[in-house]
């Protein structure tokens, strides 16, 4: 929009109109107020919600006198079905990354905020990932309170970002809401045309079918997912993190023993994906006080394979330090009492150094890391 503004003052014949109500014919408001002979620039937001862009289009092609520009954003996911139903010949593409690190910083830095310690830069940075808004609300709140203890649990601010989203600020409150962006969270995406496999994956957390679907329907109209080739998927992913967090940790709406019975061995890395995020986010104590209990159970389960208990140690080893220092232990013995230990010489050099690796030592280096930090 302020691209628009600024064509608008270079070029001063043109003006300039915002395709807002998304859901009707959009025909009648652009005869309206689009006189065949002026230029103008018309605007459309996610184009893809549009439920009549072809007359948008077709209008482009149809207009005999004057210049008409037509601008429109579609996120990733929508844009290849909004593409091919523009004329090839006359549209031209400008694909936006997410903001850097370093622009986030001249936010943040800049005026109002006035933020310089790099310490509070880099809270900020993680947890906006590259989203200008959330960089702008969490600015806000450690100006407000001079504290960054204030940054390592930030789910009120997430839950007044989501309701940016919405009017009804009480969709938050709604079990129903919460619980389907909770599974979404930690799917990825989800196929709604593959019943059988939804059927199984709603019964699992006591989701009624139909409030899932009717859930989803209003979700999408609030732009917090969107629906692509039959797949729903939550909008942004600092949002999913948040959902996640809210449906399986702070409100303990979906049961993270469930999840971990039923998904551990086909997910695992979506765990991975999961958990740190909100962890790093939310504050590691909130989410071990939910999780541990049930990771120790299942860790209860496998703890005679070896192999498997590796696999699951190497993603929690951070809430089981314990289990995975003796787990570490048993395996060193062992080596030692059942095979020949190839010793190989550490050769160090100025800056390197060079050591024989196995996965028990990645485990290590885990706890190695995690003290440095």
């Amino acid at each position: 929009m302020e691209s628009i503004r600024e064509f608008i003052q270079e070029n001063k014949t043109y003006k300039s109109y915002c395709i807002s109500y998304k859901y009707d014919s959009i025909l009648n408001d652009i005869y309206q107020y689009v006189s065949d002979g002026d230029d103008y620039i018309l605007f459309a937001d996610d184009a893809n919600r549009i439920d009549h862009f072809n007359q948008l289009i077709a209008y482009y092609q149809s207009k005999q006198f004057g210049k008409l520009k037509i601008l429109i954003t579609a996120r990733d996911y929508a844009y290849s079905d909004l593409y091919l139903n523009c004329p090839a010949e006359l549209t031209e593409v400008i694909k936006l990354k997410k903001l850097s690190d370093n622009q986030l910083i001249d936010i943040v830095k800049g005026e109002p905020f006035g933020i310089t310690n790099p310490n509070y830069q880099d809270v900020i940075t993680r947890i906006s990932d590259g989203n200008p808004r959330l960089a702008v609300m969490l600015s806000r709140l450690a100006v407000e309170k001079q504290d960054i203890a204030v940054l390592s649990d930030v789910s009120n601010l997430f839950e007044t970002y989501f309701n940016t989203f919405i009017k009804d600020q009480k969709e938050l409150a709604n079990p129903i809401n919460i619980k389907s962006l909770g599974v979404i969270s930690f799917f990825n995406a989800i196929n709604i045309r593959n019943k059988e496999r939804l059927l199984e994956i709603l019964k699992n957390f006591d989701i009624p079918y139909e409030d899932f679907l009717e859930a989803v329907q209003k979700l999408n109209s609030f732009e917090v997912v969107g629906i692509n080739y039959d797949y729903v998927k939550i909008s942004e992913q600092n949002l999913s993190t948040f959902f996640f967090y809210l449906a399986f940790i702070k409100n303990k709406q979906l049961s993270f023993g469930t999840l971990l019975t039923h998904y551990y061995a086909d997910y695992m890395s979506r765990f991975s994906d999961c958990i740190i995020p909100a962890n790093n986010t939310f504050g590691s104590e909130k989410v071990m006080d939910v999780v541990l209990p049930d990771l120790k159970k299942h860790f209860d389960t496998i703890y005679d394979d070896s192999e498997r208990s590796y696999k699951f140690l190497s993603i929690f080893w951070f809430y089981l330090r314990s289990e995975t220092l003796e787990y570490l232990y048993n395996e060193i013995n062992t080596y030692s009492e059942h095979e020949s230990i190839n010793t190989k010489r550490m050769i160090l050099e100025k800056n390197q150094h060079y050591l024989a690796r196995t996965r028990h030592w990645n485990c290590l280096e885990s706890f190695m890391l995690d003290a440095l930090n």
